[in-house]
């Protein structure tokens, strides 16, 4: 198995008024399309932080690594990541450390056998079981994405600005150059850098997956998906939805930039993404026909 791994969906929306996280993959992207390559519409993925993992396979079934770039070994071959694969009972299954990104996605077409807690997957810890009686694809090779996931890229994170951010503020995250602390998690990831005024705190409010707060100490909180529902420092800036999925990919020690957009532009970004996987879902359902 794999220390830290938990079993990740869509998450928990509409239970934040309960002080309840969204929760849910860190990168979504990667686990639905998982799911797409062993055939499956929905349902958990098994969310895996690297370094590495190994598994014994227990039933036929498909099953598909996504997400950061890693060596992927099953009983002595190298397969490729960002693809699915049939296993057999008996086989082990390697997934080595990341050369790009940070988590991994595995998904099963036999599905998880998962308790669900408020309605998801999201958080569970893994035992060893999948879920039984369920129709594999046919598909007997190898099927690999035609591109990797967008949460790869290595260009700016695109920010829209917050309401409590000053132009100088905004300045300093247009220019700064900042590296992720190796203190990152789930809950949120913390930066370095950037040249930020002081600042103190403020009457907690409600916040969300991929506010920017600007702690006292300068440094920059980035919440994830299982982090607070509410804050108290400045909130500088918002992370654009279209590239959400890449602060599940943050490695500590990374560099990071941001580009500031307006919502115009992150709502064309937003709809240009759903457009491509909409595109990338369909191809791969015909693949495994």
């Amino acid at each position: 198995m794999a220390a830290g791994a938990t079993f990740q969906d869509l998450g928990r929306p509409g239970f934040r008024r309960f002080g309840v996280p969204l929760g849910g993959a860190f990168d979504q992207e990667s686990h639905r399309l998982a799911l797409a390559l062993v055939g499956a519409a929905d349902g958990p993925t098994l969310e895996i932080p690297i370094p590495g993992a190994e598994f014994e396979a227990v039933a036929d079934d498909r099953m598909a690594v996504v997400g950061a770039v890693v060596p992927i070994v099953l009983d002595g071959t190298s397969l490729l990541s960002q693809s699915s694969f049939r296993v057999h009972p008996g086989q082990r299954l390697s997934i080595g450390p990341a050369d790009q990104g940070l988590r991994v996605y595995l998904a099963s077409a036999r599905g998880w056998r998962v308790k669900r807690r408020l309605e998801s997957a999201s958080g569970v810890v893994p035992d060893s079981e999948l879920a039984s009686g369920l129709e594999l694809p046919t598909r007997e090779g190898l099927v690999r994405l035609a591109a990797p996931p967008s949460s790869l890229d290595r260009g700016p994170v695109r920010l829209l600005p917050g309401p409590q951010a000053t132009i100088d503020d905004l300045q300093a995250l247009s220019h700064g150059v900042f590296q992720v602390g190796l203190n990152s998690n789930r809950v949120g990831i913390r930066l370095q850098g950037g040249d930020f005024a002081p600042r103190g705190e403020l009457t907690s409010e409600p916040s969300v997956f991929g506010a920017v707060q600007l702690a006292p100490s300068g440094e920059l909180l980035v919440h994830g998906p299982d982090g607070p529902t509410i804050g108290g420092y400045p909130k500088v800036a918002v992370v654009a939805m279209a590239d959400l999925d890449r602060l599940g990919q943050l490695r500590p020690g990374m560099e990071v930039r941001f580009e500031m957009i307006d919502p115009h532009r992150a709502q064309e970004l937003r709809t240009a993404r759903e457009e491509r996987l909409a595109t990338t879902f369909r191809d791969l359902k015909l693949s495994l026909a």
